[in-house]
């Protein structure tokens, strides 16, 4: 398994072999991560489109999903190799462990909203308040229908292979995927 900065020099190697954009510049840099989140976008499509389930019952997504996410791996450290190589960016390797031993040092769930607001637990606090207690625990309030009736969750359909297929198919077009 390589480094991260082994990984960053490899992509370096492909990015010359095969003429991609390769400037200290802030198209480059720009495009770069413009890229990474398409890429991301593309593995998350498939879950949004048909569950995260159908990961387990499709070899054909789960393989796409991995794909697409180490795509956007690849345009990150490919921007980050970039910088590295100019100077402004440190040992990705060094980065990574410091980042992750501070990480560790924070407190449990750091950045997320505090247990004292999630919109969930808002939601139910606001309908109890109302004196609608009807409506029991699989009853969710999304953005979309707040202030009218609380939706029930129907369970989801699992899309056969074609129809992931079909759905994919705008990624195998020409110039749409990445590398």
């Amino acid at each position: 398994m390589p480094t991260f900065l082994e990984a960053v020099q490899r992509i370096r190697e492909l990015v010359h072999e095969k003429g991609f954009e390769d400037k200290f510049d802030d198209n480059t840099i720009f495009g770069k991560g413009l890229f990474a989140i398409m890429e991301l976008s593309e593995a998350l499509e498939i879950i949004k489109k048909h569950g995260i389930e159908t990961l387990k019952v499709s070899k054909f997504a789960r393989e796409f999903v991995s794909e697409e996410l180490v795509d956007a791996i690849f345009y990150v450290l490919d921007l980050y190799g970039i910088l590295y190589r100019e100077g402004v960016a440190k040992d990705p390797d060094k980065v990574f462990n410091n980042k992750l031993i501070k990480n560790f040092a924070r407190e449990y769930r750091y950045g997320r909203p505090s247990d004292e607001f999630v919109p969930e637990l808002e939601a139910e606090k606001t309908l109890k308040e109302l004196g609608k207690s009807k409506y029991n625990s699989s009853t969710v309030i999304s953005a979309k229908n707040a202030g009218s009736e609380p939706v029930t969750p129907q369970p989801k359909k699992f899309p056969s292979e074609e129809e992931i297929n079909r759905s994919l198919d705008y990624t195998k077009k020409p110039g749409l995927s990445g590398r």
